[in-house]
């Protein structure tokens, strides 16, 4: 049933495309680039083993190995996946055989008998290719597990504790051994992916945070990007925010609010020991925030006291609604948002934003997609309607 639907989804979109720019025809569309028409007839047929997974359009170039007359030809996601076939002609002759598609690293065409495609003799008057598209099976590396064991050892040298404090340093120090597997193991890529892309945005809240220039943190690896807007840079954006309640009016909070999208890469991406740690460390911080005004800069040994131009919050700020932000207080978030009073907010609203804006592409397709996929659901109802007349 899985394997339906993505094709039934990849269809669809491939129709959406195929309405708004023209249906292609599907008659003899290859023509040579050199030389008059052939005679030997050409058929390409292509079978889809990726459940529509696959939906890149496939350049085909023959060229005659004695003559060097050379034949291009466009095979499309369209036609494949519909069953369609492309024709075209050749003269006759020994020819290479090129292929050319965007996922080649992904997935593979080959011969329907699983051999190569490399050549072919155009001795008659025909000639039909059957082919099939597959999945490509990665062959893994082995690992060196010395390697990594001496890299993970390069980590937690690298980024020792050194807050003095004994609990502090122990949490840390716990924390980076959990989490130095994502600087060499790519299962856990997709953190690494997220912190790079969002590195814009956050090396603007490093250089309000600590004094530093936005150059330093873009120049960084980006594990270590990483440690810097998980452990310091969130903090500092909660301290700092629009509202002391919301962020720092109980541990529940915090975690939710103050490092919750942190700990929620964790959870999604990372591991329950990952997050159970950062957790743990992120608890002794909002204690030490409670108790002084300041969170810990665990990078430096130092606390956010050292940049003396961070405009702090403290319990004074908090709206006296048992921690919770009035209707007014939320709207007057919003509007200071969205620039309807003209001051400048800061915080987490701010980087909020400016992380929507930084991706607006990959929200306008989010949402292209959510209308195909409600276009699919409002299909399937009725045609279920009307096969229960019928």
């Amino acid at each position: 049933m899985k394997s339906i639907k993505k094709r039934l989804f990849a269809l669809t979109l491939i129709m959406i495309c195929t309405v708004s720019t023209g249906f292609p025809s599907f008659a003899a569309q290859a023509e040579s680039t050199q030389g008059p028409i052939g005679d030997c007839f050409l058929t390409f047929s292509l079978t889809d083993n990726t459940y529509g997974l696959f939906l890149d359009d496939i350049t085909i170039t023959l060229l005659n190995v004695d003559t060097s007359l050379e034949y291009n030809y466009t095979m499309t996601s369209a036609e494949y996946l519909l069953g369609l076939t492309i024709c075209g002609n050749v003269k006759q002759g020994n020819y290479s055989i090129a292929l050319s598609y965007a996922g080649k690293d992904d997935y593979i065409v080959q011969n329907a008998d699983g051999t190569e495609i490399s050549f072919f003799a155009a001795d008659s008057t025909e000639h039909t290719f059957d082919w099939v598209v597959a999945v490509r099976e990665k062959t893994e590396e082995p690992v060196d597990e010395e390697q990594i064991k001496e890299r993970h050892t390069a980590i937690a040298e690298a980024y020792a504790a050194r807050t003095g404090d004994p609990e502090a340093d122990r949490l840390w120090n716990d924390f980076i051994e959990k989490v130095s597997v994502i600087e060499t193991d790519d299962t856990y890529a997709s953190i690494l992916k997220v912190v790079e892309d969002t590195s814009s945005t956050y090396a603007r809240e490093y250089e309000k945070a600590t004094g530093r220039s936005k150059e330093e943190y873009l120049n960084m690896p980006t594990f270590e990007k990483f440690l810097w807007q998980s452990t310091y840079l969130f903090p500092v954006l909660a301290i700092t925010a629009s509202n002391y309640d919301t962020y720092c009016g109980s541990l529940v909070k915090w975690n939710s609010h103050a490092v919750g999208v942190p700990n929620g890469m964790l959870e999604s991406f990372g591991t329950d020991e990952m997050s159970e740690a950062y957790l743990a460390l992120m608890e002794w911080d909002y204690n030490y925030f409670i108790n002084h005004g300041a969170v810990m800069n665990f990078m430096t040994g130092g606390t956010s006291l050292e940049n003396e131009t961070l405009d702090v919050l403290s319990k004074e700020d908090a709206n006296g609604n048992n921690g919770d932000p009035t209707k007014e207080e939320i709207e007057s978030l919003v509007n200071e948002e969205l620039g309807i009073t003209g001051k400048e907010d800061k915080g987490i609203w701010e980087s909020t934003a400016d992380l929507i804006k930084d991706n607006a592409a990959t929200v306008t397709i989010l949402l292209i997609l959510a209308g195909v996929a409600i276009c699919i659901i409002i299909y399937r109802k009725r045609k279920t309607i009307d096969d229960g007349i019928e």
